[in-house]
């Protein structure tokens, strides 16, 4: 997966992430440099799938993510 991410092939990513995968790569993707990641439809359905969205919209959102509107959020380089 981790060469998706370097080919910015978002969606193949996101099509490639299990629920139960103890892969180390989903935590590159929080790196700096990986900004149109973080904000790719891949990456939101990656997140949503792993009910991340779900527990920050009861827990709060991480400092460099924020809801927009009901249905969808943005994360700034970390």
């Amino acid at each position: 997966r981790i060469v998706y991410l370097w080919l910015g092939d978002f969606d193949a990513v996101a099509q490639n992430v299990s629920d139960g995968d103890n892969s180390n790569d989903e935590i590159l993707a929080w790196e700096p440099a990986r900004a149109g990641w973080r904000n790719s439809a891949g990456f939101k359905r990656v997140l949503q799938k792993l009910a991340v969205v779900d527990y920050w919209r009861k827990h709060g959102f991480p400092s460099h993510c924020r809801a927009v509107g009901a249905n969808d959020f943005t994360c700034d380089a970390p």
